[in-house]
């Protein structure tokens, strides 16, 4: 069963930047959803400098979160998805 939490009221009408990092393995979150978020955040000047979703290949749900740092995959991807996030609040904090 998917279970990602996120719906369309969750982001409908946001006018700050956001990013999303999806795991691409994840089996709580469906595959559809960067789709759903682009389509129900709709069109904006701007859209690619509001909205960035980014899907980290090979590893699944929570690996950002907690990661297993013996698994390489999983540590690489990880620190890639921190680099990331971390490039994104800074582009957008100044």
């Amino acid at each position: 069963m998917w279970q990602s939490y996120v719906e369309k009221e969750d982001v409908q009408g946001l006018q700050i930047p956001f990013f999303v990092g999806l795991a691409e393995k994840d089996t709580w979150v469906p595959v559809s959803l960067a789709e759903s978020l682009h389509y129900w955040v709709g069109p904006r000047k701007d859209q690619n400098d509001h909205l960035e979703i980014e899907i980290f290949p090979g590893v699944g749900h929570g690996f950002a979160a907690r990661p297993d740092t013996q698994d390489r995959v999983i540590f690489e991807q990880y620190q890639i998805a921190m680099a990331k996030a971390t490039a994104f609040l800074d582009k957008y904090s100044k």
